[in-house]
């Protein structure tokens, strides 16, 4: 009885073995079919590249895709803005820090002026510049499209996605018009004229053959031109007024002595005397911390020493992204396909425009003039910008 038990069970054993090894040949038999089924043609794996084209509000580009999953294809290109040119127009006044004019003030004043500055230059200043603005936006682009309808025959191409956009920090610029310069030149002109005028300095030095030569205001006049210098102010451009206090970052020093016209009172005594400045070059004229423009106060542009004005709009460089598009095949066999795109880049809130002596136009100027004032308020508008896009794409394998 024992053998027969022991003979069952080993022949059990036996069997057991033999179908246990036929299945796992049947197995290795099938692996390589297994691993296929996994491979990134089955899968949608970066088994295509498509290249689109597109053109929208962030100007024209390209960019190139390919798929990571049944659901997702990431995109990678860039877009630049083409070339195209918008104008604003700034008046030129002639005023005291911190006073308001009328406009026929202002006309008169600068009348007087600009033909004072033409008989000592024979240059004519114009009352108004022209500010020329370009865009600059150029972007290195990075986006995940998320297709999660695929099974549905109408929403299948309908898609959100997320990235960033990478490009400059400088979307715009704007600088006066090559015509202007004379009259920018002839404002630097004018501002030089009066400081020195006021210093007592000569208004040209020349040095020829080591001998300096200088002409100056005679004596008799200092006095009458001083009080007029002294009531008109300087020339510069009439843009608005400070929406706050302003406060000096330093101290900041009289570079030049100033006289006023009641210091040359001792010229014309009985016995004249050498008058004294008011203000002695050197001499404290705002401590850190000092108001230097309070809210209220008119905001006057003055050209830089290139005799030339600019503004700057200023964004965030890295531009996080999030949309949704929508397209589909426009070819038989299905190559070629066009979509749109909508979504929003989030460039750092409102942007900043930056003037070449630092000012800000949006968070330190309000009320500006002319046509500025709507360029500026429609950019202040813009804390985030709308990403609207047609893309033409094309399949290559």
């Amino acid at each position: 009885m024992k053998h027969l038990l022991f003979s069952t069970f080993l022949l059990a054993a036996t069997t057991a073995q033999a179908q246990f090894i036929d299945q796992a040949k049947a197995n290795l038999e099938q692996t390589p079919t297994s691993l296929n089924s996994l491979s990134s043609t089955d899968k949608n794996i970066l088994n295509h590249l498509d290249i689109s084209f597109t053109a929208g509000s962030t100007g024209l580009g390209f960019d190139f895709a390919m798929p990571i999953g049944k659901y997702v294809q990431v995109r990678t290109g860039a877009t630049f803005m083409p070339h195209f040119e918008k104008k604003a127009t700034f008046g030129i006044e002639v005023s005291k820090d911190g006073e308001s004019l009328t406009e026929s003030e202002k006309h008169s004043r600068f009348e007087k002026m600009a033909t004072l500055l033409e008989g000592f230059t024979g240059i004519k200043a114009q009352d108004h510049v022209t500010m020329i603005g370009t865009p600059h936006m150029n972007h290195w682009k990075f986006l995940v499209d998320v297709f999660p309808f695929q099974k549905s025959k109408f929403w299948k191409n309908l898609h959100f996605t997320a990235g960033f956009f990478l490009g400059n920090s400088q979307i715009g610029t704007a600088v006066n018009s090559a015509e202007d310069v004379p009259s920018l030149l002839a404002v630097n002109m004018y501002n030089r004229m009066r400081d020195n005028i006021l210093a007592l300095e000569p208004l040209i030095s020349v040095a020829v053959q080591g001998k300096e030569f200088s002409m100056g205001i005679p004596e008799e006049m200092a006095q009458s031109f001083i009080s007029k210098l002294e009531e008109y102010g300087t020339m510069g451009m009439g843009v608005g007024y400070y929406s706050h206090d302003v406060y000096a970052t330093e101290d900041i020093y009289y570079d030049k002595d100033v006289y006023t016209a009641s210091d040359l009172d001792v010229l014309y005594a009985d016995d004249p005397e050498t008058p004294t400045p008011s203000h002695h070059k050197g001499d404290l004229k705002y401590a850190k911390g000092d108001v230097i423009h309070k809210a209220g106060d008119p905001y006057k542009m003055l050209p830089g020493e290139d005799n030339l004005v600019k503004a700057t709009v200023k964004v965030n460089k890295f531009k996080p992204y999030l949309g949704f598009g929508y397209g589909g095949p426009i070819t038989k066999d299905k190559r070629t396909s066009i979509s749109f795109d909508a979504g929003i880049l989030f460039w750092g809130g409102t942007p900043s425009i930056i003037t070449h002596d630092g000012t800000d136009l949006i968070n330190d100027i309000e009320n500006l003039n002319g046509k500025v004032k709507d360029y500026v308020n429609t950019i202040k508008g813009f804390k985030v910008y709308p990403e609207i896009s047609i893309r033409i794409t094309q399949r290559l394998f």
